[in-house]
């Protein structure tokens, strides 16, 4: 059982994630860049304090990948294509590193069930090919390295949670789905149609995705493979 002291900083830490995530929200939709470089480098920080008071076994290996989440939420403050680039691939080693903890979390799962699981994630994913390919350019290695992860995890996640709906499995679907969901509408606003209410759409997307990803791995410490 926790304690009353663990529990009162276990709320304080989520309401400042939901706090500073509004924040980032807000700044999105208002290009606030100011806002956003006091509030968006936080997020991850915050997350990794709440994840240290609710773990029981710290996992090293989340944590290096936190870091890597952390440093292309700094490239991505600003909206340039270096920047864009090099956030693009500090989310790929942040990537590698949760694909691998899953991995060793997680029994993979009947090949017939994560066959059929790949192919809704593999059509949205060619259909978004075929919007953006013209304007994409070099980023091409970038978005089918990207969108690897996000294929493999997605009929990963779906295949595991269809066999067994437990609370590990649950959250890791709702988290890849909206991390998919993200990339999906960051990749058509760069390259191909864009709105006001795409940035602060993906900024909710992200931290809710992240925070799911924190209740995977957490829930994986309950019900160790």
């Amino acid at each position: 059982m926790k304690t009353e002291s663990k529990k009162n900083g276990d709320v304080i830490l989520v309401s400042l994630y939901v706090i500073l995530s509004l924040l980032v929200v807000f700044g999105e939709y208002s290009h606030n860049i100011s806002l956003l470089k006091l509030t968006k480098p936080f997020i991850i920080p915050v997350l990794t304090l709440l994840y240290l008071q609710s773990t029981k076994k710290i996992n090293k290996g989340y944590l290096c990948a936190l870091v890597f989440a952390w440093i292309a939420n700094l490239f991505f403050i600003m909206q340039t294509k270096d920047f864009i680039f090099n956030g693009t691939v500090s989310y790929l080693i942040f990537w590698s590193f949760i694909t691998v903890l899953i991995l060793r979390n997680t029994k993979f799962p009947n090949l017939i069930p994560f066959a059929i699981a790949v192919i809704p994630f593999l059509f949205a994913y060619c259909c978004l090919f075929h919007l953006i390919f013209n304007k994409i350019g070099n980023n091409i290695y970038l978005f089918f390295l990207s969108g690897f992860f996000m294929v493999f995890l997605g009929a990963y996640s779906l295949a595991s949670y269809f066999i067994e709906s437990k609370a590990s499995n649950t959250f890791l679907l709702c988290s890849v789905l909206l991390f998919i969901s993200l990339q999906v509408l960051i990749s058509v606003d760069l390259y191909y149609v864009t709105s006001p209410f795409f940035r602060p759409m993906a900024a909710i997307m992200l931290v809710s995705a992240q925070y799911f990803l924190l209740k995977t791995f957490l829930a994986y410490e309950l019900d160790p493979l």
